[in-house]
This record gives C-alpha cells, structure tokens and sequence, in this order.
C-alpha cells in the first residue's frame, strides 16, 4: 500500500482537477485533500505545495477567500522553502486576484508586482505579462476607487452644507417670527400704557372741575 501511495497522490490530484473543469467544485476540493493527505504520508513538500496550491484555487473558485487566501499563503511558504520560482510566482499571482476581489487593492498590487518580477527573473514572460496586466487592472481600480471616494465626499460636504443652509433658513425664519411678535407685543403694550394714561388724565379732569 505504501508502494501505491505516489500513484494515489497523481490520481486524486488529476481528479481534482478534472472535477474543477467541470466545475463540481466539492469533488474537486475533496479530491485535493485527499492528494495533500498521500504527500504528507510521502512527506513530500513539494507534493504538499502543489495540493495546498491546488485548493487555495478551488477555494477561490468557491468564493471562500478565507480558506484560499490561507491555502496560497501557505503554498507560498512552501514554495519559498523549496526555491520553487514559480510556484511562488503562481502563489504571489493567486494572493493578488484574491486580494482584488475583496478590493484591497494595495495588497493586490504588492502581489502582481512580486509575481512580474518573479516572473522576470526566471524567464516565465506569461507570468511576468499576466502579473503586469493585472498589476495594471488593480492600479485602475484604485484611481477609480480614489476618484469615487472624492466624489462621495463631495457629496457628503454638499449635503452637509444643504442641511446647515436649511437649519439656517429655519433658524432665520423662527428669528424673525419672535422678533415680531416682540415688536407686536411692546406696541400693544404702548398703546393700553397709552389707553391708561389717558384714562387717567380724564379722571383727574373730572376730580378737578368738581372741585372749582
């Protein structure tokens, strides 16, 4: 059985791979665990890069970034331990389309970058020219990204100096409204002051001419 064991790790890895062509991504998954299983019992590093590497894919397919993004961390890891040029250039590349698709573009760009210059290095021009592609998409995706923020802060200033023009407005308006009635108040205050003064002098009027 022990024998066997190579062949079992070929076999699941090339069913794990036709299942994801055929996108039964859980077969597929299952299959790669298996294959990582067989290059453990092997301790086989770089058997164990490529499975690791093989289901970060398949987790990113899946859209479970969490599991791939640990998976090519550690495929990456793996890679560097091995010197393996392209596995860690494949790795770098993997961890820039996930950190793109969760938008962390900066992360992203890191990434594409290190795997164009890995790329570069070991005369893998596909790599390189993927890698500088992407490095080109995520680098336009931040303008853009820059460019919306601007506009939502401009918009959010706008609001903001829409609701104080309104507040203000009410403001004014509330101002107004009490000064009248104050000016309202203290004329119809004059005129009974005005009313009772007069009223008075009449009476003292009257007093008087009864007195003569």
């Amino acid at each position: 059985d022990i024998a066997d064991v190579p062949g079992k790790f070929i076999a699941h890895t090339n069913l794990g791979l036709s299942f994801a062509l055929l996108g039964d991504m859980d077969k597929s998954a299952l299959n790669h665990q298996h294959a990582l299983r067989y290059a453990i019992r092997m301790s086989s590093t770089a058997g164990q890069s490529l499975a690791i590497g093989n289901l970060g894919v398949t987790g990113s397919l899946q859209g479970d970034f969490s599991t791939a993004k640990a998976c090519m961390e550690r495929h990456l890891n793996l890679a560097e331990s091995l010197d393996d040029h392209r596995g860690r250039g494949d790795a770098s590349q993997q961890l820039g389309v996930l950190a793109s698709a969760q938008g962390s573009f900066v992360d992203a760009a890191k990434n594409f970058s290190e795997a164009a210059k890995i790329g570069g290095e070991v005369w893998e021009d596909g790599m390189k020219e993927m890698a500088q592609c992407n490095l080109g998409v995520v680098k336009g995706n931040m303008q853009f990204d820059g460019f919306m923020k601007g506009i939502a802060e401009e918009l959010a200033k706008a609001e903001e100096e829409a609701i104080m023009g309104r507040l203000k407005s009410k403001l004014d308006k509330e101002t107004a409204k009490k000064q009248a009635e104050a000016k309202a108040g203290a004329a119809a205050a004059r005129v009974k002051a005005e009313q009772m003064n007069a009223s008075a002098e009449g009476g003292e009027g009257g007093v008087d001419g009864g007195n003569s």
